[in-house]
């Protein structure tokens, strides 16, 4: 090949020959969209591998391909409104008592043509009976993110807790609901665990952190954070 490229550059080279040069050119595109489609499908089956075992180690049920009836019925979530191009995806499902686990995978696209962006993201989705959480979402400063604008531009900012206000976008539909929600535990949580986003309605808890996919043998870790933020804001909304 490096052979046959190089006799072709040559003689480029030597007569001129753009159309020679052309070829080539498009040879070396063709050869690097072919290596990096099949990378990429290499990569794809070993990630839903490793969740697939990562399910099995959890007891959790996987599904590769997601459930459209859970996206549909995550629909009214701020991330879930952001950009086209949705796809839930290598969904790990599992159920104790009243609340109900979810793993997924979620892509999303901004913009279009060359200026077009493709988010991805691990996120952890929670139902549970006993949850009464008010309208809310939280998001990194400094991060791109259109989440806030569903409740107001004005972040809910916390005395005594300069940390939380400099790193964090807090916003709720009912500010004093969201204010008792985020507790002095709360608030500590995500002083020391910075980069999560998370939006929260009624009995339904979403964390995520942006554009980070959690590699699979991480996934129990991931569901542990989860479980804890859960338990947290459990507390507080009771």
């Amino acid at each position: 090949m490096l052979h046959v490229g190089g006799n072709l550059l040559l003689a480029a080279g030597r007569g001129g020959n753009a159309q020679v040069l052309f070829v080539f050119l498009i040879c070396i595109f063709v050869v690097v969209m072919v290596i990096g489609l099949i990378t990429s499908s290499q990569s794809r089956k070993k990630r839903v591998a490793g969740l697939r075992q990562a399910a099995e180690q959890l007891g959790f049920e996987f599904f590769s391909k997601g459930n459209s009836d859970y996206q549909k019925s995550l629909a009214d979530m701020p991330l879930m409104k952001l950009g086209h191009g949705k796809e839930l995806s290598n969904l790990l499902r599992g159920n104790s008592q009243s609340i109900s686990v979810n793993i997924f995978d979620y892509k999303y696209v901004t913009g279009g043509g060359r200026s077009s962006t493709i988010w991805r993201q691990s996120v952890i989705g929670f139902q549970a009976e006993a949850l009464t959480l008010p309208d809310f979402t939280l998001s990194p400063k400094g991060m791109w993110s259109k989440l806030g604008t569903l409740f107001g531009k004005q972040s809910i900012e916390f005395d005594n807790h300069p940390e939380f206000n400099s790193k964090y976008l807090l916003r709720g539909s009912d500010v004093d609901a969201v204010r008792d929600l985020f507790t002095l535990p709360v608030l500590d949580f995500y002083e020391q665990n910075l980069g999560w986003s998370t939006e929260g309605t009624g009995n339904r808890l979403l964390l995520y952190k942006t554009s980070k996919r959690v590699p699979p043998p991480e996934t129990a870790a991931l569901l542990e954070d989860g479980l804890k933020v859960l338990s947290l804001m459990h507390s507080s909304s009771v």
